[in-house]
């Protein structure tokens, strides 16, 4: 097995184990939750199929590459606005996208899931490591921290309550940080192509676009 493709293993395993797990807790907790992990799965489905793209494929061209990663993107976008209502102003920073958020939806303000689906909303944006040159693993602890925020919320709130909600919030900070781990150890200053690979013609997968051109 080459370095590629233990790569794309090590990430698999990850969707296994946490992932599985917080993903098996969600469908019991049920609900917009349950809706919104849904699209995790997908997305990190989706992300693997990218990543094991990348392993066998030289680098394309950048058009080729917002092509390959645009399904992604439009998951992402729907995990996200499950929790928010709009959007004043889109920036564009170390290719990845973040969104200001103007308003929260006042029906999501007051589920009682509100804490746990901001930290999926927050966490999610993890997945845009793939266009981040040269340090995605800090930027992948930045969201961790920014999903943590909230899990903490969970934590406090349930603790010695509702010992579900609670393991579901250590497995989805659990996940993000092995994330980070696993492109710390293989994309270090961002992700591999393969130099020997096939050249990308009409192929397309996923993950997180890079930015569209300024105005």
């Amino acid at each position: 097995m080459t370095i590629a493709s233990n790569s794309v293993a090590e990430f698999q395993n990850l969707l296994i184990d946490p992932l599985g797990k917080f993903l098996a807790i969600s469908d019991e907790i049920g609900g917009l939750v349950k809706e919104q992990c849904k699209l995790v799965g997908k997305a990190l489905n989706a992300q693997l199929d990218f990543l094991r793209l990348a392993s066998q494929s030289q680098k394309p061209a950048d058009s080729k590459l917002l092509e390959l990663l645009r399904p992604t993107s439009d998951l992402i976008t729907q995990i996200i606005v499950r929790i928010y209502d709009q959007f004043f102003d889109i920036l564009y920073t170390n290719n990845v996208f973040i969104f200001l958020i103007q308003s929260i939806r006042d029906k999501n303000r007051k589920d009682e899931h509100f804490n746990l689906l901001s930290s999926v909303a927050e966490g999610i944006a993890a997945l845009g490591w793939v266009s981040v040159i040269p340090t995605p693993a800090p930027y992948i602890k930045e969201m961790v921290d920014s999903a943590q925020f909230y899990t903490n919320k969970v934590l406090i709130a349930y603790k010695d309550k509702n010992a579900k909600l609670v393991q579901w919030a250590k497995l989805w900070i659990e996940f993000l940080g092995q994330l980070q781990q696993y492109v710390r150890r293989n994309h270090t200053t961002g992700l591999v192509w393969n130099a020997k690979g096939n050249a990308l013609n009409g192929a397309t997968t996923t993950g997180l676009p890079p930015p569209p051109p300024p105005p």
